[in-house]
């Protein structure tokens, strides 16, 4: 296994400044659709404006840190740990220039400023991160595990907007293994 040179550790450094910055929302902005999101978790009482699965993850979490802060970290840690696994990805492929570039895209005004707001729409791309880098990460690997990991983020995205599950079609197909992808027939 190859060790981290301290040029490879530049290469997370724009994430960690992206990072910093979506905190800096803290405790996250909200919007209407959050708020409206929020009081649905407090009361229990959901309707269908949103597909219910943040409402029930917040509602779950509201005993323990009730307000937004909880939802920005749980999005905010899947979107690092995906960011995180695709930078750690290309330099494992020798790739430092590629590294790079997904660190400096971590830093994209848009990302850093959507990022800091509370919205299922950044919940589902953490998912989505995260999912992408589990299976990438896994591809060597013959375990099952990171790609059922890398399925119920999939699942949890899909789960978030009515028309998410869309987004998640291809990762699953990778979820499915090289068996999936041997000839273009089959893909």
């Amino acid at each position: 296994m190859r060790t981290a040179r301290p040029s490879h550790l530049l290469a997370f450094l724009p994430l960690g400044a992206a990072v910093a910055l979506s905190l800096s929302y803290w405790p996250g902005l909200v919007t209407y659709d959050s708020v409206r999101q929020y009081d649905q978790a407090l009361s229990g009482a959901f309707d269908d404006w949103h597909p219910p699965m943040m409402e029930g993850l917040w509602r779950l979490i509201l005993p323990l840190w009730p307000g937004p802060a909880p939802m920005l970290l749980l999005q905010l840690g899947l979107y690092a740990a995906g960011m995180a696994g695709l930078i750690a990805w290309a330099l494992r492929r020798g790739r430092p220039g590629v590294a790079m570039g997904l660190g400096l895209c971590a830093l994209l005004p848009l990302s850093v400023a959507l990022m800091g707001e509370v919205l299922k729409d950044c919940l589902m791309a953490g998912a989505l991160t995260a999912a992408v880098a589990l299976m990438l990460l896994s591809q060597e690997s013959r375990s099952v595990m990171p790609r059922a990991g890398a399925a119920a983020l999939v699942f949890l995205a899909a789960t978030l907007r009515f028309n998410a599950f869309l987004a998640g079609v291809p990762i699953l197909l990778l979820a499915l293994g090289p068996a999936v992808l041997v000839s273009r027939l089959r893909m």
